[in-house]
């Protein structure tokens, strides 16, 4: 599936970037490990409830939020990398977890049916849209009357030595490179939390 509507994220979580994060997978779960769990505390999952996880990546948030809806429950993994969704499903069956089902889709404009999830959750998958607005009307439709979205952001490099740091290195070894909008579609996109769509 080659998204349309994010034609330049579609290409780089496809390609050799988006690879890259599949051989990786156990040390960025890792790395991101509390950060799947602050975001499991924040949403306050159900037992029973029907889950999505956006940008679901090689499936470790996912998997937690399977474990904590318990066997009533579900939760669908979406992702716009086949990689990552193919790398997803290996663990999931290698894991054995029945209530997880994964899936390739760009979630700007995938079909969700209407009111069908309790809960939309995303560790660092919603930064990339190229049209938030757009991406987060057609999410809204998938959840039901008083569902909820939660989700994990990166702070701006200002805040975030995790980028700040590897940029500052890399301007001083290579120069400078034209800076691009602060809210392109990207990891820091949401920067600002007062921004609103």
């Amino acid at each position: 599936m080659k998204s349309d509507a994010n034609p330049d994220q579609s290409l780089y979580w496809n390609e050799a970037p988006g690879q890259k994060w599949v051989s990786y997978q156990a040390d960025l779960d890792a790395m991101h490990e509390n950060v799947t769990a602050l975001l499991i505390q924040a949403c306050e999952p159900g037992t029973g409830e029907s889950v999505v996880d956006i940008g679901c990546g090689a499936g470790a948030s996912t998997f937690a939020l399977a474990r904590s809806v318990g066997p009533s429950g579900r939760v669908l993994g979406a992702d716009i990398s086949l990689p990552l969704v193919k790398k997803a499903e290996e663990r999931r069956t290698e894991l054995g977890i029945d209530n997880a089902t994964f899936e390739f889709a760009d979630a700007q404009i995938c079909s969700f049916r209407e009111h069908e999830f309790d809960l939309v959750a995303s560790r660092f998958g919603l930064m990339f849209f190229s049209n938030p607005g757009s991406a987060f009307t057609n999410i809204r439709a998938g959840l039901r009357h008083g569902g909820r979205i939660t989700f994990a952001a990166w702070a701006g490099p200002d805040r975030n030595p995790w980028f700040a740091l590897p940029q500052r290195i890399a301007v001083d070894r290579l120069g400078p490179v034209a800076p691009t909008p602060a809210d392109a579609p990207g990891p820091t996109a949401f920067r600002n939390a007062s921004v609103s769509m």
